[in-house]
This record gives structure tokens, C-alpha cells and sequence, in this order.
């Protein structure tokens, strides 16, 4: 494993508008909360926006909110050029050593073969199998569509999944949490 560095994203870090971009990049604008709240939200204690590096180099972002239970990784982003080298295991290694003793959880895009990006969607299943995450066997919905709750621990608890959002304010969005059918 690589020794990777992380920064604190902020409006004066050198890489701040390369991370917009690969934010925007990275996640289909129906994946994406609002920007502007997530730049608001990145404030509190409980969210850490991170930006990774190997050296001087940017490989890509993490934002992730930690309450008394749970880590909610809403995002996880490599750089374009990076990707499919293991900076993603990497990243997701030092998270979970950073939060050791709290179950991760995540959300990702239903495999679905209808879907016009569905072998960009088994991808990514198969990258957070990989990782030690499991389905939960929950989903949450919101005007976006369909995702499927993933944990790197079982039993899954919806309500932790829940508080981890209010916590970093995204309880104001319409969400529901449902097992799936």
C-alpha cells in the first residue's frame, strides 16, 4: 500500500477547482447532492472532505461523514488517469484504518443491464467487493433513483445510515431508506 497524504479540501488548496471538476466528472448529476451544500456541510466536524495524494500528486477525493456508529462514504473519486491502479483500495484501506471499530457504509448505483452504464455500474460493485463491502439488502431512493446500500459490516442498521445524514444536514433532502423487493 502506498503512503498516502490527506489534505482537508478548501477554497485555498491548489487543487480546489481539479476536485470541483473530477466531482462533477465523477458522478452523474442525479448521484450528486447540490454542490454548494456540500461545500456548506464540509464545514462540520462530522464530515471530512478529504483530497488524497501519493507525493505532490492528486490521485482523488473522499467525503465522508462519522457519527458514534457509522462512516457514511458518500463519495469516493480517482483521477481520471489514476484510476485502475489501486489508489481506490488504497484510499478506502487508510479510511477504514482512519475510522477503525465503525461499520462503512456507502451507496452506489443499482447494476441494472438496461442501463446504458451498466458495465460502469458492475465496476463499481465489483470494486467495493473487492474492498470487504457487502449489500445490506437495503436501498436508498431519492428523486435521483435507486442505490444499493453497501457495508463493510453486517448487520446493517438503516436508522445509523439515517442519523450519519442528518448529522451533515442531508436530512433535508427527500430520501427513503426501504429494504429491497
Amino acid at each position: 500500500m502506498r503512503g498516502l497524504q490527506c489534505r482537508k479540501v478548501s477554497r485555498r488548496l491548489p487543487e480546489y477547482r481539479e476536485i470541483k471538476g473530477l466531482l462533477r466528472e465523477s458522478f452523474p448529476p442525479g448521484d450528486l447532492f447540490p454542490l454548494w451544500i456540500l461545500f456548506l456541510f464540509a464545514h462540520r466536524k462530522c464530515v471530512d472532505f478529504n483530497a488524497w495524494y501519493d507525493g505532490d500528486v492528486l490521485c482523488g477525493f473522499t467525503y465522508a461523514i462519522e457519527n458514534d456508529e457509522v462512516v457514511l462514504l458518500l463519495y469516493l473519486a480517482v483521477c481520471p488517469a489514476l484510476r485502475s491502479g489501486g489508489y481506490g483500495s488504497d484510499i478506502l484501506s487508510q479510511l477504514k484504518e482512519r475510522h477503525r471499530g465503525k461499520p462503512m457504509i456507502l451507496d452506489i448505483e443499482n447494476p441494472d443491464p438496461a442501463a446504458a452504464d451498466n458495465a460502469e455500474r458492475e465496476r463499481r460493485y465489483a470494486f467495493y467487493r473487492r474492498n470487504g463491502f457487502s449489500d445490506t439488502g437495503f436501498v436508498y431512493r431519492d428523486a435521483g433513483g435507486d442505490f444499493m446500500i453497501l457495508s463493510d459490516y453486517l448487520p446493517f442498521s438503516p436508522d445509523s445510515y439515517r442519523r450519519a445524514l442528518s448529522m451533515a444536514g442531508l436530512s433535508l433532502l427527500r430520501y427513503e431508506i426501504t429494504g429491497r423487493d
